[in-house]
């Protein structure tokens, strides 16, 4: 059952965001040390005039440079196990029925006055649009909604779609690495945005 899969997925990925807040921590404390030892080291080949000194802090700049590229790779790999656990618990959020929690309604993409949308709860809290969205874009959400309200129906259009939603139901996977990824840029894209 997927819900198995889903919780399984939560607990791995929980554990190594644990691993990788460990080590991002040692590799913090590391450099720490390595910036003072560079800053004393420097300081004592310059008012002593010992020239060894100076060339370990060249060495220790080095070795702290190293450390602050494997540091930025470790916090990529956290930001995305990180929104890849979000994206988890969002699944795992519908299955125990907390679904209508979800932020994203839909009430700004629906028309108000339409019949459709208020007799079907199309939009709104406890709504289909937010049982169903997992779109982090704003053109994503739009089709979406565009797709439930559609009223020219078009049964080939139809059956193809429902073909690619059962060919993606069974590439559960991939479907989670796109959500995650796209997760992940957006929440770059916030963070560069608050700068």
């Amino acid at each position: 059952m997927k819900y198995d899969y889903f919780n399984e997925q939560v607990t791995i990925i929980q554990n190594q965001i644990k691993q990788l807040e460990t080590k991002s921590f040692k590799i913090s404390m590391l450099r720490l040390v390595f910036g003072v030892a560079i800053i004393i080291f420097i300081l004592i080949s310059y008012f002593r005039q010992v020239m060894i000194f100076f060339y370990l802090s060249l060495l220790l700049l080095i070795g702290f440079i190293i450390l602050v590229v494997y540091y930025n790779r470790l916090m990529k790999l956290l930001n995305y196990h990180q929104a890849r656990l979000v994206v988890l618990q969002r699944y795992l959020a519908r299955f125990n029925q907390d679904w209508n929690q979800f932020a994203e309604t839909g009430k700004d993409l629906f028309l108000v006055n339409d019949g459709i949308v208020k007799d079907l709860d199309l939009a709104g809290n406890n709504s289909l649009f937010q049982y169903l969205n997992t779109a982090l874009t704003t053109f994503g959400k739009k089709r979406l909604a565009a797709k439930l309200t559609r009223r020219d129906l078009n049964y080939q259009l139809l059956l193809d779609e429902q073909a690619a939603v059962k060919e993606l139901s069974d590439k559960l996977d991939f479907v989670l690495e796109v959500e995650t990824v796209a997760n992940t840029v957006l929440e770059y894209q916030r963070s560069e945005r608050a700068i």
